[in-house]
């Protein structure tokens, strides 16, 4: 009996496999959502569209990067554009310069995708 019952425990893992496989990467906060969405917007022109299109960005973010991925290149990008010597932290160090660099190839790529048109 008591073989019966692992076996057939063992044989459901393979029908919940997928489903945990397919969450983990896609699991970012809904706040940090909410942010990039809402700052994407403003950054283009605040409409219906932008909308649309700002939350495909990050859904294609949330997609390619890890969440710790995603806040790294964040955090080095936001930082690098602080005025003064404090600036220094973020622009300098090469792992932080390639976190900044990651998530602008991956943004690039999500902004062809999602239909940005790039700004000249």
């Amino acid at each position: 009996m008591k073989k019966t019952l692992t076996l057939a425990a063992l044989a459901l893992v393979p029908a919940f496999a997928p489903a945990v496989s397919r969450a983990a990467p896609a699991d970012f906060p809904t706040i940090d959502r909410f942010i990039y969405v809402n700052e994407c917007m403003q950054n283009n022109g605040g409409s219906l569209d932008a909308m649309y299109k700002c939350s495909c960005m990050m859904d294609q973010l949330a997609d390619k990067l890890t969440y710790q991925q995603f806040q790294d290149g964040d955090v080095a990008t936001h930082g690098a554009n602080t005025m003064g010597e404090r600036a220094a932290l973020f622009r300098d160090p090469e792992n932080i310069r390639n976190d900044a660099k990651l998530l602008a190839t991956v943004k690039a790529d999500a902004a062809k995708t999602c239909g940005f048109t790039p700004k000249k």
